[in-house]
């Protein structure tokens, strides 16, 4: 997953409660909603995510990224 697809969703989601909320309900359908443009790579790990809060959110996307990425 790249560092511009979690820039880009917590982004948004930062920004526009509604899709905050849809993000934690239902990450799939939220992107689908939202015709986010991402390669199917990161769709499919944001899909895998389950948080109750963005911060859990992001926590779990950057453990996805993993940590190599992230320098």
């Amino acid at each position: 997953m790249s560092r511009q697809a979690i820039n880009k969703v917590l982004g948004l989601a930062l920004v526009d409660e509604t899709f905050a909320s849809k993000l934690l309900e239902d990450p799939c359908e939220a992107l689908r909603v939202y015709d986010l443009q991402l390669p199917q790579r990161d769709l499919e790990v944001i899909c895998t995510c389950r948080a109750q809060t963005l911060y859990e959110l992001s926590q779990q996307l950057i453990e996805k990224l993993g940590s190599d990425q992230l320098e």
